[in-house]
C-alpha cells in the first residue's frame, strides 16, 4: 500500500488473510450474484473448476476491508433496477469501502457493450450503471501522501 492509493475490481476481490496494511486504500469492487466463474456467495465450484479463490463469498471479503480499515457501515442504496451498493465510510485515512451488487448478474464489465456480447457464456451484463466510470470516479478520488 506504499504505491498503491486505490483499488477497484470487477467480478472477484480477495481480502488476504495477512493483509495488515500500514494505512488504509480505498477499496471499490462489483460483483454479479449469478457469476459462474467467481461465485459470489462461495461454494468451491465454478465453471473453470475448484480452487479457493472460488470458497469466498464476496461481500465476506469487502466486510473483511472494511473492519481492517475501522470503517463504519453507512448505507445502502439502489443503483438503478438491478445493482446494491454498500458504502462503508468514516474510514481511517480519509478512505471508502464501497461494494456494488448485480442482482442476477454474471462475470461480467456493467455497462460494457463488450459484456452484453459474451453474455451466453458469462452471465447477465447490467446496464444500471458504467463499471468504467464507477471506477475512475471511486479510484481518482485518492492519492497516495507526499
Amino acid at each position: 500500500n506504499e504505491r498503491i492509493a486505490a483499488t477497484f475490481s470487477v467480478a472477484a476481490v480477495i481480502f488476504p488473510d495477512d493483509c495488515h496494511a500500514s494505512r488504509a486504500l480505498g477499496v471499490g469492487a462489483i460483483h454479479g450474484t449469478d457469476d459462474v466463474v467467481v461465485p459470489f456467495n462461495g461454494g468451491g465450484t465454478s465453471v473453470l473448476g475448484q480452487d479457493q479463490l472460488f470458497e469466498l463469498v464476496m461481500p465476506e471479503q469487502m466486510k473483511k476491508f472494511a473492519n481492517q480499515f475501522d470503517c463504519e457501515f453507512t448505507r445502502e442504496e439502489l443503483i438503478g433496477q438491478e445493482t446494491r451498493l454498500t458504502v462503508y465510510s468514516s474510514c481511517k485515512d480519509g478512505v471508502e469501502v464501497r461494494f456494488w451488487e448485480v442482482d442476477g448478474g454474471g462475470h461480467t464489465w456493467p455497462g460494457s457493450p463488450f459484456a452484453k456480447a459474451f453474455e451466453d457464456r458469462l452471465g447477465y451484463a447490467t446496464d444500471d450503471f458504467d463499471a468504467t466510470r464507477q471506477g475512475y470516479q471511486f479510484m481518482s478520488r485518492y492519492s497516495l501522501p507526499r
